[in-house]
């Protein structure tokens, strides 16, 4: 397969791609040309709050005592937690004496309490993408849009895309200033005509790592997506036939035929400022799903 002089780019695609191959959740080392300084400010700076176990055994002091002077479970050389049946005087306060509940339960109660009231302090609004129809189903999040007889649809998933701006932050960093969450998807593109096959294009964004090892192009514009593979599916097709789809992955991709499938794209109004709404919309959406999550756990642990 023959190479086009933009191969040097499509090396650092490839970087990039290993760099980010298999990576649930990542730290950011410098939040620098990632995103517009202007997107950053439109969210509020969220509380680092997904250290919940970290923020409880910080608690305990070296005697075993709980923060609150509260002996621990190893601190009268029992090693097991006391379990205590609910009542009206229960810690999670529910009277009820159809669960068990121990000493955990009710601290874990008193915890989420104040997480959920940190949390909902910080919301923003849900940010609207121009030209396209948002719908939500769960962590699934769709956008719809018709185009001169082509439907263009873009799908993503927030599970596990959450990043911490700014880099690793020492603890008095993030006591000074809390670091801000934010999203970012993998997602595709699915452009349908009637009666042919759905040509997709699954797209990642790129990381800080590897934008930093290329050399900067002035007569460029900064990628902030990345193409990963393209493939076409038959409408209807189940999940086993469009996994059996032939798939061209960026890493042997033409050079030239990679660029034309970006401009292919940014036609359709994928493109940089997209992605950008598109990181903003999937920050709003994560950040009410990880409060739905608070408040079905509280609800569960007082049952």
């Amino acid at each position: 397969m023959a190479f086009s002089s933009t191969s040097s780019r499509l090396l650092a695609n490839i970087t990039s791609r290993a760099l980010t191959q298999g990576r649930q959740f990542s730290v950011l080392n410098s939040s620098k040309k990632f995103l517009l300084q202007s997107s950053r400010e439109q969210h509020a700076s969220r509380t680092f709050a997904r250290s919940m176990w970290n923020l409880s055994s910080s608690r305990r002091n070296s005697t075993g005592n709980l923060g609150d002077g509260t002996p621990g479970p190893q601190a009268n050389g029992v090693g097991t937690t006391t379990v205590h049946w609910p009542s009206k005087t229960c810690s999670c306060g529910c009277g009820s004496r159809a669960s068990l509940h121990t000493k955990a339960d009710g601290e874990l109660v008193k915890f989420l309490q104040e997480e959920i009231n940190v949390e909902q302090g910080s919301l923003t609004d849900v940010p609207k993408v121009p030209d396209f129809d948002v719908s939500v189903d769960g962590a699934d999040i769709t956008l719809a849009r018709q185009l001169n007889g082509e439907r263009v649809v873009v799908k993503f998933n927030v599970n596990h895309s959450v990043e911490m701006e700014g880099g690793a932050l020492t603890e008095q960093d993030q006591q000074e200033a809390a670091p801000e969450m934010r999203s970012y998807p993998d997602f595709s593109v699915e452009v349908s005509k009637e009666g042919t096959n759905t040509l997709r294009i699954s797209c990642a964004f790129q990381r800080d790592e590897a934008l930093e090892d290329q050399e900067p192009d002035p007569e460029e514009d900064e990628e902030l997506f990345l193409i990963d593979e393209v493939l076409f599916t038959r409408a209807g097709a189940s999940a086993e036939a469009s996994e059996a789809a032939y798939r061209v992955g960026s890493e042997v991709m033409n050079g030239d035929l990679y660029d034309h499938l970006k401009n292919y794209l940014a036609d359709r109004g994928i493109d940089n400022q997209f992605s950008e709404k598109l990181s903003d919309l999937a920050s709003a959406v994560e950040h009410r799903q990880y409060i739905n999550f608070l408040e079905e756990l509280n609800s569960f642990l007082k049952r």
